[in-house]
Order: C-alpha cells, then structure tokens, then sequence
C-alpha cells in the first residue's frame, strides 16, 4: 500500500477477484515493529457484481456441469444459488436457460416449510429464489446447463442466517464455495444432519454428508416445535464445532444393523436402517433420524413411531440398545406407483450368529427366513394405506414365541384368493402348509393349458407363503383379460380357485 498524507491506497488485483467474493484484513506496521490488524478478529468483506452468464455449477475442472436429466423420480434434484439475484423470480432465473415452463420438459417445486402439512407448491407459484433456500427440479432433456442471472456475492464477514421451521426444510449454499460441515450450527443445539438426493436419498449412518456444495440444496430437520436458525460460516480457517468427529463416533457405536432397501420400478428407498447401538434408548435418540419428504411417483419404507410424540413420526432410522433374547421393528412401505414393491435386506452379516433373522407379515400370518432369501415383494399398495410389516431378530426361542403370537403357521393346508381379484398388472396368491412339503404352484387358462409356473416342485417350510403373478406366460408375453385357474399342489394335497385379469 503506498501513502497519501494520512491516507494509504492499494490496489486489490482482478485476477483475486471471483465469484467467492473479495476478503481482505490490513496490517499495520511502525518503524518500532510494532504490528497491528484491522479488523481486530476476523476480515472485511467485499460484495462482488456478477454478470450472472458465467454462474452455473461447475466440476472440479472447471467445466460448467449439466443438470440431472430424465422423467423417472431419480432425476429430480435439489437446487439452490449461492448468490443474491437481482431478479430472483423462478421464471427469470429457468426459463431462459429450459424453454417456456412445461410439465413435460421440466418441473419446479418448492416444499412450504412454514405449514403444518408441509405441501409442496408448483411454478408458477414458488417463492423468490432467495440464497439458502433450496427447490426441487426434474428436467426431461439431456445437457442443460442453468446460469443464475446478474446478483452479488453474499458477505463472507459474518455468518449467514436460515430460518428453519418446525419438521423439514430445504436449504442450500448461500456462497460459491464449499462450506465444511463443521461450519454449520443450529442457534439452539449441536448435531446438523444434513440429507442430499442424488435419486435416492442417502443413508444417515453410513454415509454421511460432511459439508454444502454451491448450487446444490439439502434437507434438515428441526426437531422441536419452535423456528430454529441454521448458521452457515464462510470463514474456512474456524472450526465451530466438532460434529464430524461425533459423526463418525456414531457410526462406531453401531453393533449391528439390518438395511431395508425397497424398489418400485425405478423409484428406490435405501436409507431405512434398523440397527442395535452401544449408546442407543428405546425412545427417540439422535442415531434415530426422521424419513426425508417423498417427491413425484415415489416407493417410502419408514418406521413409524407416533409415541414418540415428535414434530414427525416417520423414522428411517430405528436404533435399539443390544437385546438379550431378541427384538421386534415394526415398519411400514408405501407407493403412489400402481406397481408392486420389492424389498431387500442388507447387512444380516452383521447379526450375531445365534439370532435368526425373519420378516412377518401378520395381515397374510406370513413369516420368511431373511437368512435364507433376504427378498420380498409386495403387490396391492395404495397410497395413505401402508404395507405394515414386522422385522423379528432374536435367539430360536425369542423367534418361536413371536410366530406363535403372530399365527403364521396354519393347523391344515390352505390356498387363498388371490388380491387384488380382479387385477392389473400383478397379484398375490397365498397359501398355507402345516408342515414341510414340496409345493407346484400353477396358473391354466380354462382350456387346461399350462401359462405360468409359480412354484416348480420346490421345498417349502410350513408357514404361510406367497407367490407374485405379473400376468405373464412362460414366454415373458402379458396375457389377454379373462378367468384363469391357479392351482396348489403340496404332498397329496391338491387345491384349485379362479381368479380374473382385467385391462
């Protein structure tokens, strides 16, 4: 800096000037040595004018990053922008970058945190996009690439305040820079979870986001009843607190665990853990961590526990402390997708030897060793009337006593009616064995002829037990609308009914 009287001027050159902003501090020194800094703690900040052409997401390259594209619900994605625009509206920040809005090249929601409810709301009547604030977008179209639009730099000298309503809110970076995690804080307690969608959301306990990136948006959840406040610090050389240490502290306390992962067509839920934990209560604690919101055509799998009585009573995560006999998870899945729904439980490696593991479902008295096929499929959901089932996990005689209560095994052989009867595209087809057998489970039409096999002389445990029709014959070919015969063959037994396939 070069002095002018009592004046000092000093040039700050372009090349240092970015889209992050501007941060500088000045330093003092007198012919004694003697040193001071202005400001005292910290720095000033400098909010920089942006043309807005050049702002668009970017790869570690530098290379402008085209959005998320497809129509399936794993294409939708959580934006922000880490600027404060001139035109904040939606439509001038999308639509000269998409084409005019249209549902079936582009949709843009935002979720009303500050509602009970917590609906979401369609263009054209989202809010401002303002910094900090996150939106949902699919786009159909392959290679877009969103620019924000003139704005400045947010000030990188103080610590950039969110309001977070009660249950869940979607936020995103206010700067152009990455934010570590220990940067971010609650004004009212430590612990900030964030959640990120990349087409499913991620899991809480195994894979834990450590920080925000510009121009994407994230969920966080406050737990209480009151607006809480969400803190982002720009200054990278601080450390607020040490939340990535408690997180993997977390992990590590984690005895075991069961993942429950469900698929409806394309849609996925894979963040559903019921696990046992060194340092976990049989109430609500923080490894237990609420179901994120459902977007577009989407498959849920949650834990449901209103006695809790939090702001939510939807839970991805269920930890319990280390059971001596055994434990019982009762979840629940659900979809607005006319199709059924697959589940597939993960890490039983990780389950002591001695538990058995088995999935009941009490509504069909249906109980399935995990251990032995880890799949199960249900048919028939409709959306607000959940799939409740239960994930039993103990000793032989903790498992026994459970299946007795729960009457999934029958006293004589049974064969039910299908459901949905009529149906379209699949069913369900239950029956029932006393004891072990060897089951042919066969679907004719009504000339006698053979269409499907279900079950092809394969042994099976006595227990209730079922079997998925998609409606297919032997050739993979959907078959015409009409009556076909479904026929059971378990030892001498031989059971025969007639269901309807409609289109």
């Amino acid at each position: 800096m070069s002095g002018y009287g009592n004046n000092y001027r000093g040039l700050i050159p372009a090349n240092m000037v970015t889209s992050y902003g501007v941060d500088y501090y000045i330093v003092a020194t007198d012919t004694f040595g003697n040193m001071a800094q202005l400001p005292l703690s910290g720095i000033f900040s400098v909010q920089i004018r942006l043309n807005g052409e050049g702002e668009v997401r970017r790869d570690a390259q530098g290379s402008p990053v085209p959005q998320q594209n497809g129509s399936e619900q794993t294409a939708y994605r959580l934006i922000s922008v880490p600027l404060a625009l001139d035109n904040k509206n939606p439509k001038a920040v999308l639509e000269d970058d998409l084409g005019p809005y249209n549902i079936k090249k582009w949709r843009f929601y935002e979720l009303q945190a500050d509602q009970t409810n917590q609906p979401y709301v369609e263009f054209p009547n989202t809010s401002e996009m303002m910094p900090g604030k996150a939106f949902w977008l699919i786009i159909k179209e392959a290679g877009k690439i969103i620019d924000t639009g003139p704005g400045i730099s947010n000030q990188t000298d103080k610590e950039y305040a969110i309001a977070l309503y009660p249950k869940w809110n979607f936020v995103g970076n206010p700067f152009n820079f990455r934010i570590p995690l220990q940067n971010i804080r609650f004004k009212s307690r430590q612990n900030v979870e964030l959640r990120s969608f990349t087409g499913v959301w991620n899991n809480p306990v195994n894979v834990k986001v450590d920080g925000m990136e510009p121009f994407e948006g994230y969920a966080v959840h406050n737990d209480s009843s009151f607006v809480d406040t969400l803190f982002i610090n720009p200054n990278l050389s601080s450390s607020q607190s040490p939340l990535l240490k408690e997180a993997a502290l977390n992990r590590e306390n984690i005895l075991w665990f069961i993942g429950i992962q469900a698929q409806c067509q394309e849609a996925r839920d894979v963040d559903n853990i019921a696990a046992v934990a060194s340092a976990a209560s049989n109430y609500r604690d923080e490894i237990d961590q609420p179901e994120p919101p459902v977007i577009g055509e989407y498959v849920s799998v949650y834990f449901p526990h209103p006695e809790w009585e939090k702001v939510v009573s939807r839970y991805c995560t269920d930890a319990r402390p280390q059971p001596s006999d055994g434990e019982v998870w009762e979840f629940e899945a659900t979809t607005n997708i006319r199709d059924h729904v697959n589940l597939i439980f993960k890490g039983l490696e990780t389950v002591p030897e001695n538990f058995e593991v088995w999935l009941v479902d009490a509504a069909l008295k249906i109980s399935q060793n995990l251990r032995e096929k880890n799949q199960y499929t249900v048919v028939g959901l409709v959306e607000n009337h959940p799939k409740r089932l239960k994930l039993v996990v103990g000793n032989h005689d903790f498992v026994l006593e459970k299946q007795i209560e729960f009457q999934t095994i029958p006293s004589f052989y049974e064969l039910s009616q299908n459901f949905p009867n009529p149906f379209n595209p699949s069913t369900t087809i239950r029956y029932g064995l006393p004891k072990a057998e060897r089951v042919t489970l066969k679907v004719y039409n009504l000339l006698g002829e053979e269409v499907a096999a279900l079950v092809n002389d394969e042994q099976r445990t006595a227990g209730y037990h079922v079997a998925i029709w998609d409606g297919r014959n032997k050739d993979g070919s959907i078959v015409a609308s009409g009556v076909y015969v479904y026929r059971l063959r378990a030892g001498s037994i031989t059971i025969t009914k007639k269901m309807a396939m409609v289109k």
